[in-house]
């Protein structure tokens, strides 16, 4: 054999293989791992010019896989958006004094964002959001709207003017806007944000900030693949144009959203099939939506949320909904379903059930995103078992907004969530995701992430439905293996095996040993992507 290009000796290599092998050394050429094994196995393949690296006893896994995030939302939103999360904002008047000051800089008339938290009116000193009046007070002269996650808006009267938002203003397509006894809007809308008239960001703005943050956040916390919800065509411009300069610096499955991005029937003419591009930019298959999110009181439920009058919001109808779910389907693209409600998960199980009757077929991989959060009863698991769906819930948001399920749905509702153990015991290999926008930054981290599947803590710090939490194993497959097998990548990734990709991370601490409560306090010592370090953390 000839020269490698980097080995890694003296460490605690955990494969995660089928046999769940854990070695000392590996060896990397061209940017595929081409032998793992002991360090004299592996010093043999030593030559002049192979670069030597001594982990000293330090644990290496294969690359993070987030496999629902977007890359692009949470780029520009924690770019350009004011900070309003809490931490560090504590207060209601904390958020007003940043948008004031941001007001005080910003000309008369240019629209002003807050990104914050979910439910930032439970987790705010204040137990509420800011007020339409508040923010007129601080910001008179400005469109001003903070952002609570993807599915919830605060607006003052500025911003609720440039969209034309009044009394007789029906609802935007699949959103709400709340309004008072006599029909005024509060400033607080569901599932709209897409209907303000705000200005998109220019595709320079764009390019530099997923540039930076997916180099200094996404890379540093150890992702080298993702799988990006795109909603923007001007996305997948510079996703392509960050190719083609050499500057992507990680692996991207890109789920084109229907209709948002492009209408199905587009591309189905175009003859795009699942797996279409290369290793580092890919078509992974088409993401619709079924409903809204918990996080906006949005997700459709059958019965009505506790102290509210609606059901949540539907995008779609079961017929709509199926017709472009067998569309895509027989047309060779894995579908993705953005289904959160119990209502929302019986239409989106259905669709796949007409789409797989239209067309039978083995390995579809077809998947419900969030499946497994909330409302995922035994019956729902075994019609998806049935189905061979990918259920794929997010272990960061029992974190966020787990304290807060009970008080939507009561008890016997939220009585079971965050089924982890259930699906795994189940037969199902749910892939680790942060579905990150920008909400929640600390989610994009798979060390929290595996933390939150572990300790099953939340936010508040209470513990939830303890005997559905993981072993460390179990989360770490969930970020890797699990998360290749979610993307058709099982056989390029997410294991350290000769063949396959050269994509490792090497952690400050071993994560199979150090107290479970400490494991989101690990540092990713250095990233590899496709044989090269993409990533060293300085010596303290």
């Amino acid at each position: 054999m000839s020269a490698c290009d980097i080995v890694l000796v003296n460490g605690k290599i955990v494969t995660v293989d089928p046999n769940d092998r854990i070695v000392e050394a590996v060896a990397i050429k061209t940017g595929r791992i081409v032998q793992v094994g002991s360090n004299q196995e592996i010093k043999r393949l030593i030559q002049s010019e192979t670069r030597v690296i001594d982990l000293a006893g330090k644990t290496v896994l294969p690359g993070f896989i987030d496999a629902h995030t977007h890359l692009l939302s949470t780029s520009t939103n924690l770019t350009y958006m004011v900070d309003i999360h809490t931490p560090p904002v504590k207060t209601v008047v904390d958020i007003l004094k940043r948008i004031k000051a941001q007001a005080d800089k910003t000309p008369k008339g240019e629209w002003i964002i807050g990104q914050g938290n979910f439910h930032l009116d439970r987790k705010l000193i204040d137990r509420r959001y800011p007020t339409k009046a508040e923010l007129d007070k601080v910001a008179p002269n400005h469109p001003v709207v903070l952002r609570g996650g993807a599915h919830l808006q605060i607006l003052n009267s500025n911003a609720l003017a440039q969209a034309e938002i009044r009394r007789d203003t029906p609802d935007p397509p699949g959103g709400k806007v709340d309004r008072n006894a006599v029909g005024e809007p509060t400033g607080i809308l569901r599932e709209a944000y897409g209907a303000l008239p705000i200005p998109p960001y220019t595709f320079d703005q764009i390019r530099e900030a997923i540039k930076h943050t997916s180099q200094m956040i996404y890379v540093k916390r150890g992702i080298t693949t993702i799988h990006e919800f795109l909603m923007s065509t001007t996305g997948m411009k510079i996703y392509q144009d960050l190719l083609n300069h050499d500057e992507l610096p990680l692996r991207l499955n890109i789920l084109v959203t229907i209709p948002t991005m492009v209408d199905v029937d587009c591309l189905v003419n175009l003859g795009i099939q699942t797996g279409f591009g290369n290793q580092w930019l890919r078509i992974s298959g088409v993401k619709l939506f079924v409903d809204g999110g918990i996080t906006g009181v949005a997700a459709a439920i059958y019965r009505p949320y506790l102290h509210q009058q609606h059901v949540g919001v539907l995008k779609t109808t079961q017929e709509k909904l199926t017709q472009r779910v067998i569309k895509a389907h027989k047309a060779g693209l894995r579908v993705c379903l953005h289904a959160v409600g119990d209502k929302a998960f019986d239409m989106a199980l259905n669709s796949l059930d007409a789409a797989l009757k239209a067309k039978p077929m083995q390995d579809h991989r077809h998947r419900i995103e969030h499946a497994g959060n909330i409302l995922c009863t035994l019956e729902r698991i075994e019609r998806m078992k049935e189905l061979g769906i990918i259920p794929v819930p997010t272990p960061p948001f029992l974190y966020s907004f787990g304290d807060y399920i009970e008080t939507y749905l009561g008890q016997k509702r939220a009585k079971t969530v965050f089924v982890y153990k259930t699906l795994l015991n189940s037969g199902f290999m749910p892939p680790g995701n942060s579905d990150c926008a920008g909400a929640e930054p600390e989610s994009i981290n798979p060390l929290f992430g595996i933390w939150c599947a572990v300790t099953r803590k939340t936010f508040n710090g209470n513990i939830l439905c303890l005997e559905e939490k993981i072993s460390v194993k179990e989360a770490i497959r969930m970020y890797t293996i699990y998360a290749a097998y979610a993307g058709f990548e099982e056989k390029l990734k997410g294991s350290i095996e000769p063949g396959k990709l050269a994509d490792l991370i090497v952690l400050s601490h071993d994560i199979l040993t150090v107290p479970v409560d400490t494991i989101k306090q690990i540092e990713i010592e250095m990233t590899i992507i496709n044989g090269k370090i993409v990533y060293q953390r300085a010596s303290p």
